[in-house]
C-alpha cells in the first residue's frame, strides 16, 4: 500500500498522517462502513497480534518507514487510521463507544492474540515540545499494555524523554484529547476516569505479586507436611499455598497497593509516568506474567502434568506412596515447560 501510494499524484512526502487519511483512506473506504484493513481482508479477516501506538500529527512517510522497519513478516498490525472506519465524527464516535474498556484500542491490546505494542514517537511533537504522551489516547494505550503484561517497544531512535513527555507536557497529567484549547471532550473524560480509578501497575508491583505466589506455594508445602505428616499433606499444602498466593496477587494486593499509593501520594498519573519512562529504558520490553493471562493457564498446566505423572507412577508401581512425589515432580515440570513455551 505504501509503495502504491507513493506513485499516486496525491502523495506528498511532507504530508501528515491526518492529510494522508483525507487524501487516501477516506476515499477508499467511503460508503463501506469498514476500515481499510477490514475492507482488504473481509473474505478472510486476520487476528491482530501487534498494536501500533502513534499520533496523527506525524509525517506519514516517516511513520510508514518506522513501522516497516520495526515489524516482522508474521505480524498483523492494528494501526488506528487503517483499522477503524474513517467516516463522519458521529460514525467515529460510535466506534469508540461510551465505555473506554470496550473501545477498539483496549480490546485489541487486551486480546490474547496481541503479542506486543510498538510505540512510534515523532519529530513533530518533539519539535513543539509536547512529546507523544501529550496525547491522552497514547497514554491510555501504554497503560493498558502495561496492565496486560505486553512487551512495549519504543522505536529505538526516539526513546529520549523529549520525544515522549516533551518539554512542556512533562507528565501524562497534562495530556489532552483533541484540540487542547477546547474544553475536555468525552474521550478525555472517559480516559481520565479510568486512569484515576485504575492506576496502572508497575513492573515492580507485578514482580512482588508473583513473588508472593511463589513464597505461599513453597511454604504451603512445609506447612502441609508438618500438619499432615505425609506426602498427601504436602500436596494439599502446595495447592492451598498456590491458591492463597493467587488470592493475594489478584485481590488483596490491590488494596495494599492502593493504601501504599495513598501514603506516598502516588496517583495513576505518576505511576503512568513511571511506566512511560521505564518503557524508554527498556524495562517493559519483555513479556510479563499477569494474573488474568498467565496464572490460570499456569495452574492448569502444572496440576494437569502433576495428575498425569501421578497416574503414570501409580499404574507402574501400584503404590500410593509414590503419588504425592509424582504430583510434586509433575507440577515442577509443568512450571518449567510453561515458561519455556
Amino acid at each position: 500500500m505504501y509503495t502504491t501510494c507513493q506513485s499516486d499524484e496525491r502523495w506528498h512526502d511532507s504530508a501528515s498522517v491526518g492529510e494522508f487519511v483525507r487524501a487516501f483512506v477516506e476515499p477508499w473506504t467511503a460508503g463501506t462502513q469498514m476500515g481499510y484493513a477490514l475492507m482488504l481482508n473481509q473474505d478472510c479477516p486476520k487476528r491482530v497480534n501487534l498494536m501500533v501506538s502513534h499520533a496523527w500529527v506525524e509525517n506519514a512517510k516517516t511513520f510508514f518507514e518506522d513501522v516497516l522497519k520495526h515489524t516482522y513478516g508474521h505480524e498483523v498490525a492494528y494501526i488506528c487510521f487503517l483499522s477503524n472506519f474513517q467516516g463522519s465524527p458521529e460514525e467515529i464516535d460510535a466506534q469508540l463507544g461510551n465505555q473506554i474498556s470496550k473501545s477498539p484500542f483496549t480490546e485489541v491490546i487486551a486480546d490474547r492474540c496481541c503479542q506486543r505494542m510498538l510505540v512510534v514517537p515523532n519529530e513533530e511533537l518533539r519539535a513543539n515540545g509536547q512529546g507523544l504522551y501529550s496525547r491522552l489516547w497514547c497514554d491510555w494505550e501504554i497503560k493498558v499494555a502495561a496492565d496486560h503484561g505486553l512487551p512495549i517497544m519504543i522505536v529505538p531512535e526516539r526513546r529520549k524523554e523529549s520525544y515522549l513527555l516533551g518539554k512542556s507536557t512533562l507528565s501524562s497529567r497534562n495530556a489532552r484529547c483533541g484540540n487542547p484549547t477546547l474544553p475536555m471532550n468525552k474521550d478525555e473524560a472517559l480516559i481520565r476516569s479510568a486512569i484515576e480509578n485504575m492506576p496502572p501497575q508497575t513492573a515492580r508491583s507485578r514482580a512482588f505479586g508473583v513473588f508472593c505466589t511463589c513464597v505461599c506455594t513453597g511454604y504451603g508445602a512445609e506447612v502441609g507436611a508438618a500438619v499432615g505428616h505425609s506426602y498427601t499433606g504436602m500436596v494439599i499444602g502446595i495447592l492451598s499455598g498456590f491458591a492463597f498466593g493467587l488470592l493475594i496477587m489478584g485481590c488483596l494486593a490491590r488494596f495494599i497497593r492502593a493504601g501504599y499509593s495513598s501514603l506516598r501520594r502516588r496517583d495513576g498519573y505518576r505511576v503512568l509516568d513511571s511506566v512511560i519512562k521505564g518503557s524508554a529504558r527498556g524495562s517493559y520490553s519483555r513479556r510479563r506474567i499477569t494474573t488474568d493471562r498467565d496464572l490460570p493457564s499456569l495452574a492448569v498446566v502444572c496440576i494437569g502434568l502433576g495428575l498425569l505423572d501421578a497416574g503414570i507412577r501409580y499404574a507402574r508401581f501400584g503404590n500410593f506412596l509414590e503419588v504425592p512425589i509424582a504430583m510434586i515432580e509433575g507440577v515442577g515440570a509443568g512450571g518449567l515447560l510453561y515458561f519455556v513455551f
